[in-house]
């Protein structure tokens, strides 16, 4: 979600202010994905537009696809699919040889030849996303109380972010956090709809 869809939530008294309100009120910042949003301030905003969090399981099957891929879009790693640790990122695991054009966040969508089989945007890095999971062993089981959104515990955050190494933008990588009031730089969210008459 970006941080003018994330201010509307706020101004509608729907969402409490993250703790980068001075980008999401920024103009220059609209269409960078909202950040420092708890897990459960995402949840809020995903109820107010009529959705909810993602399960583990759904954002990796949007992420890998029927064929199991380790990136997005293939098997391949290909630095302009992605805003991740490049020539811009200050740590030492920085792919010099990249230039994905951002030090820090991209504008949501900014890499659309990076996109999955089912055409979901930026499920590579940009910024690590809350689902609604719980941290659980795989194989995933629905029925293990990992998807009771009461239950408490480490939820699980995936994708990577604009300072991921190679290894943490892979579909298959798993990011954890103990808190789910927790709230980083690089922690940002999507929401799913259902679509209405599908079973599940």
């Amino acid at each position: 979600m970006t941080n003018a869809q994330y201010a509307r939530c706020v101004r509608a008294g729907a969402c409490g202010e993250s703790g980068r309100a001075e980008q999401y009120e920024d103009p220059r910042h609209k269409d960078h994905p909202v950040v420092q949003v708890t897990w459960y301030e995402a949840q809020a905003f995903c109820r107010w537009v009529g959705g909810r969090l993602p399960t583990e399981a759904e954002w990796e099957y949007a992420a890998r696809g029927p064929e199991g891929t380790i990136f997005p879009w293939g098997n391949e790693l290909d630095g302009v699919r992605l805003n991740f640790c490049d020539a811009n990122c200050a740590s030492a695991w920085a792919e010099q040889d990249v230039d994905d054009g951002y030090e820090g966040t991209a504008p949501v969508g900014s890499y659309p030849q990076g996109a999955s089989w089912c055409g979901a945007q930026d499920l590579a890095g940009n910024v690590w996303e809350w689902t609604a999971s719980l941290y659980r062993p795989y194989p995933y089981q629905a029925d293990d109380v990992r998807e009771d959104p009461t239950s408490t515990g480490s939820r699980v955050l995936r994708g990577g972010a604009f300072g991921s190494r190679r290894a943490g933008v892979r579909t298959t990588y798993r990011n954890h956090v103990e808190r789910p009031h927790s709230t980083k730089v690089d922690y940002g969210f999507r929401c799913v709809m259902d679509v209405p008459g599908q079973a599940d």
